[in-house]
């Protein structure tokens, strides 16, 4: 199956054979272990990586028992609405859109590392979830190896009815699982002037964003603030049809 992987997705196939890592590197930056369980990413210094599905399995059980999810609160999708994700990482948001859209709608995700971004497409095919629901809504969703600005702007205007974004922080988050390794692997890019004007172009509906509750972005760029007691990051709106009146 090893071999089978390597060769069905164009790269050298090496049988590890009891050898240590370190043995492999030379000459590759990453290497990807074939398990049971899934494809890991190790780096030459140590760092190792696969996908988890991160908040996404306890915030979905809570949203099917009837919780609110300020996610879904601040995209406000319904149903056969097209979502763009620029920042998927390991799609714990996107996933979420996607299990409240159901099969009526398009959820993309935008992710600029090449590590990431293909941990994150051969995990569809490898994760089983504990529920059939959110397998679904996890292999749903269309993941785009490309630089977000990049990919706005070459895209109609209000081609997709929500456009999110949620850039590493500025303020590093650690609730969620290896997020001191996902940095290590992450393209860390910042928030500018081009994104968000793109973003609003691009969206029908809404833009969002994500970002640490202490962040100066929301009032930068115009996005109104949704707090959230004791939460460490909020969700900012700006609407279409505000700036279009």
């Amino acid at each position: 199956m090893a071999m089978q992987f390597a060769h069905f997705h164009a790269m050298d196939f090496l049988p590890r054979n009891g050898k240590s890592l370190k043995n492999y590197f030379e000459p590759y930056d990453i290497v990807y272990i074939y398990t049971s369980t899934g494809i890991e990413a190790v780096k030459p210094t140590g760092e190792r990586y696969k996908y988890h599905p991160g908040t996404a399995m306890f915030r979905y059980k809570r949203w099917i028992a009837g919780e609110q999810e300020p996610l879904l609160r601040a995209l406000n999708l319904v149903k056969g609405d097209s979502f763009l994700d620029c920042t998927i990482g390991f799609g714990a948001d996107a996933l979420m859109a996607s299990v409240d859209l159901g099969d009526s709608g398009i959820i993309v995700g935008l992710e600029k590392s090449e590590v990431l971004a293909f941990l994150m497409k051969v995990s569809q095919q490898f994760t089983n979830f504990e529920s059939e629901e959110l397998q679904q809504a996890f292999r749903r969703i269309e993941i785009v190896q490309q630089d977000a600005v990049d990919y706005l702007r070459n895209q109609p205007d209000n081609s997709f009815d929500v456009v999110y974004i949620d850039p590493l922080f500025e303020t590093a988050i650690e609730e969620s699982t290896n997020f001191t390794t996902h940095k290590q692997f992450a393209v860390r890019d910042q928030l500018t002037d081009e994104w968000v004007r793109e973003a609003i172009r691009v969206c029908r509906k809404r833009a969002v964003i994500k970002a640490h509750y202490t962040s100066e972005l929301f009032e930068k760029y115009g996005f109104h603030q949704l707090k959230r007691k004791s939460a460490k990051f909020h969700f900012g709106v700006r609407n279409k049809k505000d700036l279009c009146e």
